[in-house]
Order: C-alpha cells, then structure tokens, then sequence
C-alpha cells in the first residue's frame, strides 16, 4: 500500500518533506487494458504524487 510505505519511508529518511527532496524510492503501476485503472491503482497514484515520489505508469497493453 502506497500509504505505509509513504510512511515508513518518510520516519527512516527523516520527514515527509526530506523525502519529497531526495526521493528513495520508485513506484511501478500498470493500468488494465485497454488503458483503464482502477481506483486502488488511482489511489496509489495521487498518494505517490503528494508525496513527491516517482511513478514509472506502465501501458500493460497486450
């Protein structure tokens, strides 16, 4: 869940804001074909976001 490791993340490297600064991690999401997400995808993409975290948002398309 994006939420816990937003988190955990953020009490390892300091605070929120330290981590928005230098990000220490990536998240990989994948939307359903044909190109829809659904909204635990949605979520975890508005929560990295915020956070000020990377996103690598992959087509999956066959």
């Amino acid at each position: 869940m994006p939420f816990n490791t937003n988190i955990l993340a953020s009490i390892l490297f300091g605070s929120q804001a330290q981590l928005a600064e230098k990000p220490r991690f990536i998240s990989i999401l994948g939307s359903l074909t044909p190109l829809k997400y659904d909204s635990r995808m949605l979520g975890a993409m508005m929560e990295y976001a915020r956070a000020g975290q990377p996103q690598l948002i992959a087509s999956l398309a066959i």
